[in-house]
């Protein structure tokens, strides 16, 4: 059995949890927030959680921050200082880690490879 937990509070955290999925859910979400990039968020916005993510929501009007489309928004961070850019679509994700990974190789390096 796990440390801190008795039969019955488990019993009734999964009873509850079939019960409120959506409700569960949603306060997943706000802690993985929170955990990930709640400093950041906070320092930078004033808000973190679900909160600070419907905030920078509401102020890139529901669209990616790069390309503009509406599409399901993450958030795209600097993984040196953990600032948080905006949100951005999984594509242009995928397309910023690459170009990322591009500039670390060396412009040098892409050059020689396209003669």
């Amino acid at each position: 059995m796990e440390r801190g937990y008795t039969m019955t509070t488990r019993n009734y955290k999964t009873e509850w949890n079939a019960k409120n999925k959506t409700l569960k859910a949603a306060n997943d979400r706000d802690r993985h927030f929170k955990n990930k990039f709640g400093e950041a968020m906070m320092k930078q916005f004033g808000k973190d959680g679900q909160a600070g993510y419907e905030y920078l929501l509401e102020k890139q009007n529901h669209k990616c921050k790069l390309c503009g489309e509406k599409r399901e928004l993450f958030h795209d961070h600097c993984h040196e200082t953990g600032d948080i850019r905006g949100l951005i679509c999984s594509r242009c994700n995928t397309a910023m880690g690459g170009y990322e990974f591009i500039v670390a190789m060396g412009e040098n390096i892409i050059q020689e490879y396209l003669k």
